[in-house]
């Protein structure tokens, strides 16, 4: 992704095919320069580029746009409310792991930010059910081995976890560090995967 890219991500409390599509025609609607990506039932985020280089206001020592990802984050649920769409959030992160995780912080209606040097903070304290992609049989075998955090995760290592996931290691480790493992879809497409 180009430096200083914004995803912007909403969140709905309940998955909803309908208000999931709302939300992917709001963003869309809003002329942000890309597609949005359903990522799940409740989730739908969208790449809005490289705001800092296009001379809009970036938030201080953030790397990416976050001011203009936050207003555009706030203009979304604005619109989604007009359309009776209820329960939604914004996330606004410069990974699409990040702005996914802040719209499942955020309260219903609120707009939440992560920015890299929140994960310390914000990320690692928290359970690992709450990693991205990280199901039910992981998270249990993660507490019966002591892993109880996100933190606990990073304590113990890419090694470890390797020894213990195997090729799936590498998302868990780079979810935990608050990156995103994989690329997405649209960047898949982009490059033919």
């Amino acid at each position: 992704m180009e430096r200083g890219a914004t995803h912007v991500c909403v969140g709905l409390t309940e998955a909803d095919p309908g208000a999931l599509a709302g939300a992917c025609a709001v963003l869309t609607g809003l002329g942000l320069g890309a597609q949005p990506e359903r990522v799940d039932g409740r989730h739908a985020v969208v790449t809005v580029g490289d705001l800092a280089a296009s001379g809009l206001a970036a938030g201080a020592g953030a790397g990416f746009a976050l001011r203009d990802g936050m207003a555009r984050a706030r203009a979304a649920l604005a619109e989604l409310r007009h359309a009776g769409v209820a329960g939604c959030c914004g996330g606004v992160g410069p990974q699409r792991v990040l702005a996914l995780l802040a719209a499942d912080l955020a309260e219903a209606g609120a707009v939440f930010a992560l920015t890299r040097a929140d994960v310390p903070g914000v990320l690692w304290p928290l359970p690992v059910e709450r990693l991205a992609g990280i199901g039910g049989a992981t998270a249990a075998a993660l507490r019966r081995s002591g892993i109880l955090t996100v933190g606990d995760v990073v304590a113990a290592g890419p090694g470890w976890l390797g020894a213990r996931f195997g090729a799936r290691s590498h998302e868990l480790w780079s979810a935990a560090l608050g990156r995103d493992a994989t690329p997405a879809a649209s960047e898949q497409r982009r490059r033919g995967a």
